[in-house]
């Protein structure tokens, strides 16, 4: 019995080989923005790159384990609830691969160049959603009244927003849509498992 049998074997390590740079990739962006943002209270420069180091290092290393952990979860899955007697590998598509799948074919042109997503507008949006992210979670620090401090600089003396309140929604309202979306999945699917559609 296999953890990940060799129908979904290729596809495993396609998904992983896809995901584990953008994970990666985002981690280190919100890392970097969040060590800008919050800043650094008169601290030596090299406490403040080696700090950066290890929350980088460590940031990958968990952005890493819980990649292979989630999406080993889900195929697992996707594998027991699967009924299919094939034991052809998938593709990314998960349609069954064939050795047709190698040929160059005129049914599948390639995409032409004026409907290609430049890569510029790609990593814009990863950045910009790094760094809307970055002001939501840090909002009570950045958004509030500031007013002179004692040393001379500003302070925010009244964030604009509660963070407990906003955890408490964000808790509320994130499992109720993840519920809502798996419901309406399955209902478009009728009988079939989720997965499978």
């Amino acid at each position: 019995m296999y953890l990940i049998g060799p129908r979904y074997y290729d596809l495993y390590l396609q998904l992983l080989k896809l995901i584990l740079p953008i994970a990666i990739t985002i981690t280190t962006i919100i890392i970097l923005i969040v060590t800008i943002v919050s800043g650094a209270e008169k601290e030596p420069i090299f406490t403040i790159i080696g700090d950066l180091i290890e929350r980088v290092i460590s940031g990958i290393i968990n952005a890493v384990i819980q990649v292979v952990f989630w999406l080993t979860l889900v195929l697992a899955v996707v594998e027991r609830a699967e009924h299919s007697t094939s034991q052809r590998p998938l593709a990314l598509n998960f349609e069954e691969w064939t050795p047709d799948d190698l040929r160059e074919s005129q049914e599948r042109p390639h995409i032409s160049e004026d409907k290609k997503i430049p890569r510029s507008q790609i990593f814009g949006s990863l950045i910009w959603t790094a760094i809307w992210t970055t002001v939501y979670f840090n909002a009570d620090k950045l958004l509030g009244i500031y007013q002179e401090g004692q040393r001379g600089g500003l302070e925010c003396t009244t964030p604009v927003f509660n963070q407990a309140f906003r955890q408490r929604l964000e808790d509320m309202f994130g499992g109720t849509s993840a519920l809502n979306w798996l419901a309406d999945r399955q209902r478009s699917c009728g009988r079939e498992y989720f997965f499978g559609c």
